[in-house]
């Protein structure tokens, strides 16, 4: 993503912050209110990383702020790892992503990495959830989602709590 985008709040924005009309996590809406229309990414993030690419596509998947060109999914935005010194998730994965599941489905697999969130990783996937998770643009942003928990259930937990996880989410797959 450029880094140098200038966002600016759509009327649904203004109306969002004015009349707190909108489910908005306070993070999100501190975001929204310091985007002016003049201020761009770099001075708005001082560290660029994937939580600041998914509040801001958050931010733009619900209408909230408007750019002058179009964003990719969240998952295209990222920043591409060099493959032979940074291997990820996604090349090893056992979690396969080719479509969106059915809402009953996608609600669980939520519930699955919301508990893991909070039970084993210090809440570390909150904001990822609120602004990507629930926000998916596409079968790639599902899949960046399960990487993320499975890189940190991985670093974080013995192999016997990720294992029982992972077959959970792949049953819903």
């Amino acid at each position: 993503m450029d880094r140098d985008l200038v966002f600016a709040k759509t009327e649904q924005g203004k109306a969002a912050i004015a009349e707190r009309s909108r489910d908005l996590s306070a993070k999100q809406r501190q975001l929204l209110i310091m985007i002016d229309g003049r201020k761009r990414l770099r001075d708005l993030f001082p560290t660029f990383d994937e939580t600041a690419i998914a509040r801001i596509s958050g931010l733009y998947n619900s209408g909230l702020i408007s750019a002058d060109q179009p964003l990719p999914s969240f998952a295209d935005a990222m920043p591409k790892p060099d493959p032979i010194s940074a291997p990820t998730a996604t090349s090893a994965s056992p979690l396969r992503v080719s479509s969106i599941p059915v809402p009953a489905k996608l609600a669980n697999l939520r519930r699955i990495l919301a508990m893991c969130s909070q039970q084993y990783l210090d809440d570390e996937l909150d904001m990822m959830l609120m602004d990507v998770f629930d926000q998916l643009r596409g079968p790639g942003d599902l899949q960046f989602c399960l990487d993320q928990w499975l890189s940190r259930m991985q670093a974080s937990q013995p192999s016997s709590v990720t294992a029982m996880y992972v077959g959970q989410v792949q049953s819903l797959l």
